[in-house]
């Protein structure tokens, strides 16, 4: 009832910007963009792979390629198959444990003449974000990481891609594990290159990240999802990337620890003494205040393509549901209240 409710009272307002502006934005994206990436529809996948071996790779500077077989079906109605190799990554979830971790985050690495004509095409290597243990509730917050990714996308071009995936995990040899929500996320360089812009994360000290309309769309996303667990002088959680013209650019990744996932297993950062991650802190720039208050405008124009996005998703539980547009709700009644958003933004800011 909730999402009958909510849907309905938003149709009219969103139905017709949103399908305009998405033409205008799947026109544009089709050139320069694999077709990987060219649609939200949920793929859905099989993926065989020594899983029982990777569960063992806890080391990712160390871990090794294994060989695996991804079959999906075409558009043809046909089952096809791709050899392809997978390996473990990501630090936090290698180090918690297989009793705490069942499934770990993988690197996709394909042959480039293997994925002609297929939904991989163009891609070499491709991160999945997966559940960490089979449960419903580490899947919904895989759901939730991946909306949070798609929020980003909505207010800046300069973004990470993600497209959903729903895959059946199978060991080699054939045995069924499980069945999950999951999803690919554009690599790095393949992002730094649709960009032509040059991944200047390993120059962090020796860049300037300019306080510009592009850094306090930055800012204030993280604030939105209620994220502390990045930092730009590091970077930690944050690619930076330096564009032809010399500017620098922050792109946010692995958001599994802000409020708009609130994963238990997150926490806010401890500095910072919140109480827990859906407390909204912002940590960015106030001044100047023209170009936060273009930022502002710029979120509040795009209001109804982020409630569209939850109520639309595939998989999300109506919990989950409510409690991302409750969560959005106040954050729009704060950027709507000038006074409020202000006294948000000053508590904190540098």
């Amino acid at each position: 009832m909730f999402h009958l409710c909510r849907y309905f009272r938003r149709l009219s307002g969103h139905i017709a910007a949103t399908a305009f502006a998405t033409s205008l934005a799947t026109a544009a994206m089709a050139d320069a963009e694999p077709p990987l990436f060219q649609s939200h529809e949920t793929l859905v996948l099989t993926l065989e792979a020594e899983f029982s071996s990777l569960r063992q790779d806890r080391n990712e500077s160390t871990s090794p390629y294994r060989p695996a077989v991804l079959s999906y079906l075409s558009e043809d109605g046909e089952t096809r198959s791709l050899s392809l190799q997978v390996k473990t990554r990501g630090t936090s979830r290698l180090t918690r444990g297989v009793d705490k971790c069942s499934m770990l985050l993988l690197m996709l690495n394909f042959r480039g003449s293997d994925t002609a004509g297929t939904p991989f095409a163009a891609q070499r290597d491709v991160p999945l974000v997966t559940h960490c243990r089979d449960r419903g509730n580490f899947e919904q917050y895989v759901i939730r990481e991946y909306l949070a990714y798609r929020s980003f996308n909505l207010v800046t071009d300069k973004s990470l891609r993600v497209r959903p995936v729903r895959i059946s995990y199978v060991e080699a040899g054939g045995k069924p594990l499980t069945t999950r929500h999951a999803f690919v996320v554009e690599h790095f360089e393949s992002m730094a290159l649709r960009l032509g812009a040059e991944n200047a994360s390993g120059k962090a000290a020796a860049i300037n990240v300019k306080k510009d309309f592009d850094l306090g769309v930055f800012y204030v996303f993280q604030f939105l999802i209620g994220n502390t667990d990045f930092s730009v002088r590091g970077p930690h959680n944050v690619l930076l990337l330096s564009e032809p013209d010399g500017r620098t650019i922050a792109v946010p990744y692995d958001l599994d620890s802000s409020g708009a996932v609130n994963a238990r297993y997150a926490v806010p950062d401890a500095r910072l003494k919140l109480p827990g991650v859906r407390m909204r802190r912002y940590r960015g720039f106030c001044e100047p205040t023209d170009v936060l208050q273009q930022v502002f405008d710029h979120y509040l124009e795009r209001k109804d393509q982020f409630y569209a996005l939850y109520d639309e998703q595939e998989g999300l539980t109506d919990y989950s549901q409510k409690k991302g547009l409750n969560y959005l709700d106040s954050f729009f009644r704060m950027l709507e209240d000038s006074r409020k958003i202000r006294e948000k933004i000053s508590y904190s800011c540098w």
